[in-house]
C-alpha cells in the first residue's frame, strides 16, 4: 500500500490528500433536494446526498491527487445506511477503462478488475448484444444478457398455446433505434440504452451500465401494449419475462442464494427453504419426468455464481429477487415445436434422456415465470397472479415487468455473500427515472449531432456546387477561346485562299509568257532560215557573176545588195535570238515566282488546315469539359441531396426517439406521484371524500368497497378540477374502504399514480 501511495505521489507530483469529512451543511442544496426526493428526509436520504457529493469531489480531483481520506466517524453520526463511506472508497479505487473504442459497428471495452485481472468485452451496435466477455484471457460470457420469453411446456400447459413469435428472441434480436451510448469524463463508466424491436405488441428496453473494473449493471423492462397473451385456458400465454445469458463451457460449478435445493416455481415453492446451495449445472437438469418439460427453476434468488474448477467466473446479483435457472440446454430445445400445437407431445424427443445437451450454460434470470399449476390435473391453468399477463388492468394500464442485476467477475478469494451486498447507486424507481432522463439527454445530443451533420452536408453540397460552377465557367471560357481560335483559323483560311488565287494568276501569267517566248523563238528560227537562204542566194549570184562576166557589174551590185540584206537579216535574227533568250529568261523567272507563290499558298493552306483542326479540337475539348462539369455538378447536387435527406431522416428519427423518451419520462414522473386523501367522512347513506390535487392530473379515480381487500370494488371517475366527491346510494351504517388515484393522458394513453392509502369510514 505504501509503495503504491509513493508511486502515485511521484506520478502526480502532488504529496497531498483530499479529506472527505461529510456534513450536510457542506452539501449543495440541489444535491440535498434530489437525495431527499428519492429517499425522504431520512438517514438514507442524508447518506445518499453525502455519497453524491463525495462522488463529485472524486470526479473533479481524481487526476490531480494521489489519495483520499474519508473520516469514518463523520459518517457514523448519520448511522450507516448502505455503508456510504465504503461506497466512496470503492468508487475512488475503481479503475479507468484502458480501452473504450467505437468504430461505428462495434463498441470495444478493456480494463482491469478489482482483483487485478484484465478483461475485455464487445457490443455489436447493430443488434445491441454484448459478447466475448473475457477475464484474464479466458472467455466467460459468450452472449447476453438478451431478452428471453420462452420456457419449455409441461403437461398442465397443454390447454393453452404459447405465442410462438416469442421463441429464440435472443437469436433474432433487432433494435428500434441505434444504441444511445454515453461515457463519463473520468473514463470509469459507460452507459448503453437499447430499445429492442419485438415480434409482439410490447416495449422492451435494456440499459447497460459498464464500469471500469469490469462490473456490468443491467436493467430490463418489458411492457405489453395489448392483450396478445392473456394466459387463460384456450388462449395464448406469455411463458415468462426475463433475460438469458450464454456462459462459456467449463464454468460448471453453480452456487446460488435462493430457494432450493429442489426446483421450485412461483405457485409451488413453500416446501423449499431460502439458503445458499451448491450444485453443478449438469445436475440441475431433472430427467425423472416421463416426457421432457420445463425444469430446474429456482425462485426468490438473490444471487447466482458460475465458476470453473479454479473458482474463477462470474457472480450475478439481483436488485431484490428473481427466478433463475442454469442448464446445458435452451428451453426451445427441451420440447421443440413439431406439427402439433402442443410441444409437450413432441414426437421427435419422447424422453428426457434424449434431450441434446450443449457444453455452454444457459443462465436465465426472470422477473416472472408462469407457474406450473397445482389446482388440478389436465385442463387447468395457474391461478391469477401466478403467471405473466398481457391483459389490460381495470384502470387501463398494463403491467411492466422489470428487473435489475449486477454481473461481477469473481475468483476463489471472493466473498460472494459480501460482494452481493454492494448496493446500486439508487433505488430502482429513482434509478429508472434518472436513466430515462439520461436517455432523453443523450437523444437530444444525438439530434443536435444529426443537425450539425446536416449543416455540414449542406455546406459540402454548396461547396461542391460552387466548384462545379467554377468548372462550368472554365469550360465556357475554353469554349469562347475555341470559338475565337476558329474565327482566326477562318481568317487564315481566307488569306490562304487569296494567296492560292494569286498564285494561280501568277501561274497563268507565267504560262502566257512562256507561250510568247515560244512564239518569238519560232520567229527567230524563221528569220535565221531566211538569212541562210539569202546568203545561199548571194553565193549563187557571186558564182553566177564569175561565170557570166557580162553580168558582173549587175551581179556585183545585186550581190552587195543581197549581202546587205543578208547582214540585216542576220542582225534581225541575232536580235530575235537575243529577244527569245530574254523572253526565255523572263519565263523562267515568272515560273520560279509562280512556284514560290504556289508553295507559299500550299503552306498557308496547310497552316489554315492545322489551325482549323486545332480549333475543332479545342471546341471538342471545351464541349467535353462543359459536359464533364455538368456531370460533376449533377453528381454533387445528387450527393448533397442524398446527404441532406439522410441527415434529415436521422434528425427525424432522433426527434421521434426523443419524443418517445419524453413521453416515457412524463409517464414515469407522473406515475411516481401519489394522491393524499385529506379526509373521509360518513354521511347518511353516503361518504364524502376530500383529497389534495395532483399537479398536471387530468382526472381522478375513486375506488370503494365493503372489504379491505377491495373485493367487489366500485369506481367513480371525476375531472381534474375536483378535489372532493360525495359517494351516494350506499348502505346504511356500513363500513366502507376508500382510496383515490390520479391519472394523466400521455401520448393517447392513460397513466395512473399509485392509489392513496386506503381510508376506513362508516356511513350513517
Amino acid at each position: 500500500m505504501i509503495n503504491k501511495l509513493v508511486s502515485e505521489i511521484k506520478k502526480k507530483n502532488a504529496p497531498i490528500v483530499v479529506g472527505l469529512d461529510p456534513m450536510l451543511n457542506y452539501v449543495p442544496k440541489h444535491i440535498q433536494e434530489k437525495a431527499f426526493a428519492q429517499h425522504g428526509e431520512t438517514l438514507e436520504g442524508a447518506a445518499e446526498a453525502i455519497w453524491q457529493f463525495n462522488k463529485a469531489i472524486v470526479d473533479a480531483t481524481y487526476d490531480l491527487i494521489p489519495a483520499v481520506k474519508p473520516q469514518i466517524a463523520m459518517y457514523e453520526q448519520f448511522g450507516i445506511p448502505e455503508y456510504k463511506e465504503k461506497q466512496t472508497l470503492d468508487y475512488n479505487a475503481m479503475a479507468e477503462f484502458t480501452k473504450a473504442e467505437d468504430d461505428g459497428n462495434t463498441l470495444s471495452i478493456e480494463g482491469v478488475t478489482k482483483e487485478g485481472k484484465t478483461y475485455s468485452l464487445k457490443m455489436d451496435k447493430a443488434t445491441g448484444i454484448l459478447s466475448d466477455y473475457t477475464v484474464d484471457g479466458k472467455v466467460v460470457l459468450e452472449k447476453g444478457p438478451v431478452p428471453s420469453f420462452w420456457r419449455a411446456q409441461n403437461y398442465n400447459d397443454t390447454p393453452i398455446a404459447y405465442n410462438r413469435n416469442l421463441r429464440n428472441t435472443d437469436d433474432n434480436m433487432e433494435l428500434v433505434d441505434s444504441p444511445v451510448i454515453t461515457q463519463d469524463e473520468n473514463r470509469k463508466h459507460i452507459r448503453v440504452a437499447l430499445n429492442v424491436k419485438l415480434p409482439v405488441d410490447a416495449e422492451q428496453t435494456l440499459l447497460y451500465d459498464i464500469y471500469g473494473d469490469g462490473e456490468i449493471v443491467v436493467r430490463s423492462a418489458f411492457t405489453p401494449r395489448s392483450n396478445f397473451a392473456p394466459g387463460t385456458a384456450g388462449a395464448q400465454a406469455l411463458p415468462k419475462v426475463g433475460v438469458r445469458m450464454t456462459v462459456a463451457a467449463g464454468y460448471e460449478n453453480l452456487e446460488y442464494f435462493g430457494r432450493g435445493p429442489e426446483e421450485n416455481y412461483i405457485d409451488r415453492k413453500t416446501a423449499t427453504d431460502v439458503g445458499v446451495y451448491k450444485s453443478t449445472v449438469t445436475d440441475q437438469f431433472v430427467s425423472k419426468y416421463v416426457k421432457p418439460q420445463e425444469n430446474g427453476n429456482h425462485t426468490d434468488v438473490r444471487w447466482t455464481s458460475l465458476t470453473d474448477n479454479d473458482g474463477n467466473g462470474i457472480l450475478v446479483a439481483a436488485d431484490g429477487t428473481v427466478e433463475s435457472s442454469a442448464l446445458h440446454v435452451k428451453a426451445e430445445n427441451i420440447n421443440p415445436v413439431s406439427w402439433t400445437d402442443y410441444p409437450y407431445n413432441n414426437q421427435t424427443i419422447r424422453h428426457s434422456t434424449e434431450v441434446p445437451m450443449d457444453e455452454q450454460t444457459y443462465l436465465c434470470l426472470d422477473a416472472i415465470q408462469r407457474g406450473v399449476s397445482n389446482t388440478g390435473f389436465f385442463n387447468h391453468v395457474p391461478l391469477e397472479g401466478f403467471y405473466p399477463t398481457t391483459k389490460q388492468n381495470a384502470d387501463g394500464s398494463y403491467n411492466t415487468y422489470a428487473e435489475r442485476f449486477r454481473i461481477v467477475p469473481v475468483t476463489s478469494d471472493t466473498d460472494k455473500m459480501e460482494e452481493s451486498k454492494a448496493g446500486f447507486e439508487a433505488s430502482s424507481a429513482a434509478g429508472e427515472l434518472e436513466e430515462i432522463k439520461n436517455q432523453a439527454v443523450a437523444a437530444k445530443n444525438d439530434a443536435e449531432t444529426a443537425a450539425k451533420a446536416a449543416e455540414a452536408a449542406k455546406a459540402d453540397a454548396e461547396a461542391a456546387k460552387a466548384k462545379a460552377e467554377e468548372v462550368k465557367a472554365a469550360a465556357e471560357e475554353a469554349k469562347k477561346a475555341a470559338e475565337e481560335a476558329k474565327a482566326a483559323a477562318d481568317v487564315d483560311k481566307a488569306a490562304a485562299e487569296a494567296a492560292q488565287a494569286k498564285a494561280e494568276v501568277a501561274q497563268k501569267a507565267a504560262e502566257t509568257a512562256e507561250a510568247e517566248a515560244q512564239k518569238a523563238q519560232t520567229a527567230s528560227e524563221a528569220a535565221q532560215a531566211k538569212a541562210e537562204a539569202a546568203q545561199k542566194a548571194a553565193k549563187e549570184a557571186e558564182d553566177a557573176a564569175k561565170n557570166y562576166a557580162n553580168d558582173a557589174e549587175a551581179a556585183k551590185t545585186a550581190a552587195e545588195a543581197a549581202k546587205t540584206t543578208a547582214e540585216n537579216a542576220k542582225k534581225d535574227a541575232e536580235t530575235a535570238a537575243k529577244a527569245a533568250e530574254a523572253a526565255k529568261d523572263s519565263v523562267s523567272a515568272q515560273k520560279d515566282l509562280a512556284e514560290a507563290a504556289a508553295n507559299a499558298a500550299k503552306a498557308s493552306a496547310e497552316a489554315a488546315k492545322a489551325a482549323q483542326a486545332n480549333a475543332e479540337a479545342a471546341a471538342k475539348a471545351a464541349e467535353e469539359a462543359q459536359k464533364k462539369a455538368e456531370e460533376i455538378l449533377a453528381k454533387a447536387q445528387k450527393e448533397a441531396e442524398e446527404k441532406r435527406a439522410e441527415a434529415q431522416k436521422q434528425f427525424e428519427e432522433v426527434q421521434a426517439m426523443q419524443k418517445r423518451l419524453e413521453n416515457q419520462l412524463a409517464k414515469t414522473e407522473f406515475a411516481a406521484k401519489k394522491v393524499k386523501v385529506k379526509s373521509v367522512k360518513g354521511a347518511k347513506k353516503a361518504v364524502k371524500v376530500n383529497w389534495n390535487k395532483v399537479e398536471s392530473a387530468d382526472g381522478y379515480v375513486i375506488e370503494y368497497a365493503k372489504k379491505a381487500n377491495f373485493k367487489g370494488k366500485k369506481t367513480i371517475a371525476v375531472t381534474a378540477d375536483k378535489k372532493a366527491k360525495t359517494i351516494k346510494r350506499l348502505s346504511t351504517k356500513k363500513t366502507y374502504y376508500v382510496r383515490v388515484k390520479a391519472y394523466k393522458v400521455v401520448d393517447n394513453e392513460k397513466v395512473y399514480t399509485a392509489y392513496s392509502a386506503k381510508k376506513k369510514v362508516r356511513t350513517k
